[in-house]
């Protein structure tokens, strides 16, 4: 039975050296809720780093040689936040989803962070760099060309990893944002060079239009945040497949700063071709009507105004 009149922190070191050796190594796999309540430790940004890059891969191996060949792996999705503050130590992604419990199913994206004006190294295109990412891994449940699923439902989208394009394919968009009072957020973590989760506030965030919300997003939305070490602003889209032929990107200074419908596009699909010609004819056929009909409003009106100075001068003469 533990003494009353021993403090806390003199117990602390009466405990083995080894012992304490094998807490504090496994520390990072630990909630910060958890450590705060069962041992008064408050996790440094270090820890929290690698409890979060642990949850989806069981080794450094791959990232470590991302790094080395140039880029620095990137993690994106306001869903790092639910990661941060995991209350219940909950989330786990090799542990089959409980259907009883409705737990959220986290969605990011892994992006090769990088200077926009640059290519990732050829190498990483190596087949056996992507041996190491597939072994670097946590066990998955599912795997398509541009996504992982684990076992707890949480999926981890990949497309830029094996894909590298400025327009990553993503199955849902408004995943990677929260609405918050002031707008839309997202977050980002990297693998080295900065060990906290960063906000990606609504000024960085754009899509389809003004005024945005998560229906502004469902299909398209762009994320700015700096890149580092090099600390140059990193522009990324993240979008469904084919949206890049069915919107055009405003830019101003060379950046995108939201997108817009196409007036017309076609696109080929699983499902076969689709287009909104039809539509986009109706909106033109609208748009002439609507034009004749100002044009005749104005013509009568102007014809109503001489038609009254006619009469004014006939009562003079």
């Amino acid at each position: 039975m533990v003494d009353p009149k021993i403090s806390k922190e003199q117990a602390l070191y009466m405990v083995p050296a080894e012992l304490w050796d094998i807490v504090r190594s496994s520390l990072s796999y630990f909630s910060s809720h958890a450590l705060r309540n069962v041992l008064g430790y408050e996790p440094s940004a270090e820890d929290n780093h690698s409890r979060i890059w642990n949850y989806f891969f069981k080794s450094d191996d791959w990232l470590n040689a991302a790094y080395n060949e140039g880029v620095n792996p990137c993690l994106i999705g306001y869903d790092l936040y639910p990661l941060l503050y995991d209350k219940h130590s909950t989330f786990n992604v090799t542990t089959k989803k409980d259907s009883s419990k409705r737990l959220k199913c986290l969605s990011l994206a892994l992006v090769f962070g990088r200077d926009q004006d640059s290519r990732a190294n050829p190498a990483l295109k190596r087949e056996e760099m992507r041996d190491l990412f597939n072994k670097s891994l946590q066990p998955f449940e599912s795997r398509t060309r541009h996504e992982i699923v684990f076992a707890n439902g949480a999926r981890l989208n990949i497309s830029d990893i094996v894909q590298e394009e400025f327009y990553t394919n993503v199955p849902h968009p408004r995943q990677l944002v929260s609405r918050k009072l002031d707008g839309l957020h997202s977050a980002c973590l990297y693998w080295k060079d900065e060990l906290k989760v960063c906000d990606i506030k609504p000024k960085d965030v754009f899509g389809i239009g003004k005024g945005l919300t998560k229906k502004n997003v469902s299909r398209i939305v762009g994320l700015n945040w700096k890149n580092l070490p090099s600390g140059k602003v990193h522009q990324h889209v993240f979008n469904i497949p084919g949206m890049i032929l069915q919107t055009e990107a405003i830019k101003k200074d060379n950046k995108i700063t939201r997108f817009k419908w196409l007036l017309e596009w076609e696109i080929n699909t699983e499902g076969g071709l689709k287009s909104n010609v039809l539509a986009s004819n109706k909106k033109r056929h609208e748009e002439r009507l609507r034009q004749a009909t100002e044009r005749e409003a104005a013509r009568d009106a102007e014809i109503a105004d001489v038609e009254r100075c006619c009469r004014e001068e006939m009562k003079k003469n």
